[in-house]
């Protein structure tokens, strides 16, 4: 889209966002609404940039800049964006998470210390000499309403909550960083945080320039995709077949007045395939794999892909083709199948092969024994054991005769690996089903 005719569409929007409200000022879940129906659903996004917002068209990842009573101006593409955030200045993290009072928690509503078993309070952390701070956790887990700042003679003024924004890398939908930026007010000397002690020994806490301009919120991490050659697209909706659905369980094809589904796409030449669409909805799970007779397979699930994103070809799941699998069949609401794209992966040199094929995994007996579980504790980041009503703990489990061990149904980061004296080593975090070597 031209950037005139864009920049109409947007002003529409900004125009029916001020009418709508009596105030006339702009609410940011009004403009979203209204740049839906101006520019199509799910085509930009509306985050809030300090008393503005920031508009991120994501088609071609531009971006506009919007004041609260409808001014508005074009900033330019990531890259000029991302450009901007070089004005943060960072200082030496000033917590120690060593210094905290354990079994502890601080009440926001006067800034004493409650005795609270596996929770963690920090120390009074010196904050007056600084205009501004940020907040930071490697981890989606943060720090929430049970915090206070003190004057100069450690007297309670106010409990402060501190609301995570979430840095992401936008492909694969994992947070790799929680942060806040807070301003310091001339009366705030000191600083306690309290959080489970999990999440404490995770927190850093840095002063930064007071003109900082509040951009960290669209930081990027690397893009997986850097690390693939994608090949051209091979669905043309010109080929699919309209008015019917795959069925999910035996991949066949039923007639359904709204839907329609793709024609047999050959994957058999491909390790890796990517469907992509630039609408978060165009998923469902009524697809199908097939053989090189056409005969069915499996399902591929393929429901989940709005869970990855990238700025370059959307909402997004990598499939790994198995070795007997030559075909795929995808099937969707016809409005939403035009949206797709399927693309052929290579893992460019030097990366690795990082493919991993499901028929391919030979499982022993599982090396779990419920009889061993000992009850109200759990594993903290550290290793140690921490008392907690409700959790249970396993023994150590030995998996030092295992290439790798897979872990089913469990989603926690509160477990331990430990070497063969039974030394803590690192934290592990799972997530439902994981593979670990």
């Amino acid at each position: 889209m031209e950037i005139a005719k864009e920049s109409d569409k947007i002003k529409a929007a900004i125009i029916k966002a001020i009418n709508n409200n009596n105030l006339g000022n702009i609410q940011k879940d009004e403009l979203q609404t209204f740049l839906d129906g101006s520019l199509g659903a799910d085509m930009a996004t509306v985050t809030e940039n300090g008393e503005n917002f920031l508009i991120q068209i994501k088609i071609n990842d531009r971006y506009y800049n919007v004041t609260p009573t409808g001014q508005m101006s074009y900033l330019g593409d990531a890259e000029e964006i991302f450009g901007t955030m070089q004005n943060l200045e960072v200082g030496e993290n000033i917590y120690d998470s060593s210094k905290n009072e354990v079994n502890t928690y601080i009440n926001n509503a006067n800034g004493n210390t409650i005795a609270y078993s596996g929770w963690n309070s920090s120390e009074y952390i010196d904050i007056g000499d600084y205009d501004k701070l940020m907040i930071v956790s490697d981890s989606n887990t943060f720090l929430t309403q049970w915090n206070a700042v003190y004057d100069e003679n450690k007297n309670y003024i106010k409990g402060i909550t501190l609301d995570r924004s979430k840095i992401e890398n936008g492909t694969i939908g994992k947070v790799t960083a929680s942060i806040d930026i807070i301003d310091v007010a001339e009366n705030y000397k000191y600083l306690r945080i309290s959080q489970v002690s999990s999440v404490m020994g995770k927190i850093k806490i840095y002063p930064i320039n007071k003109d900082f301009n509040g951009l960290i919120n669209f930081c990027i991490t690397e893009d997986i995709l850097e690390t693939y050659d994608l090949g051209n697209n091979m669905f043309d909706f010109n080929t699919a077949i309209t008015k019917t659905y795959i069925n999910d369980k035996t991949g066949a094809e039923v007639s359904y007045s709204s839907w329609s589904s793709t024609d047999y796409i050959d994957i058999s030449e491909c390790n890796q395939i990517i469907i992509a669409s630039f609408s978060s909805s165009a998923f469902s799970y009524y697809d199908g794999l097939y053989d090189e007779n056409k005969n069915y397979v499996k399902n591929p699930y393929i429901s989940s892909l709005a869970t990855n994103y990238s700025s370059k070809i959307g909402y997004f799941k990598i499939l790994n083709v198995p070795d007997n699998v030559h075909y795929i069949r995808i099937s969707l609401a016809t409005t939403s199948l035009k949206t797709i794209q399927v693309y052929p992966v290579n893992i460019k040199d030097g990366v690795g092969d990082i493919k991993y094929k499901d028929d391919n995994i030979q499982l022993g007996e599982s090396l779990f024994d419920i009889n061993t579980v000992t009850k109200n504790i759990y594993i903290d980041s550290d290793g140690s054991i921490i008392s907690y009503n409700g959790w249970s703990a396993t023994d150590y489990i030995y998996i030092g005769g295992s290439v790798g061990t897979i872990i089913k149904n469990h989603s926690s980061e509160y477990n331990g690996r430990y070497n063969a004296e039974k030394q803590f080593v690192k934290n592990i975090d799972f997530n439902n089903t994981y593979i670990y070597h």
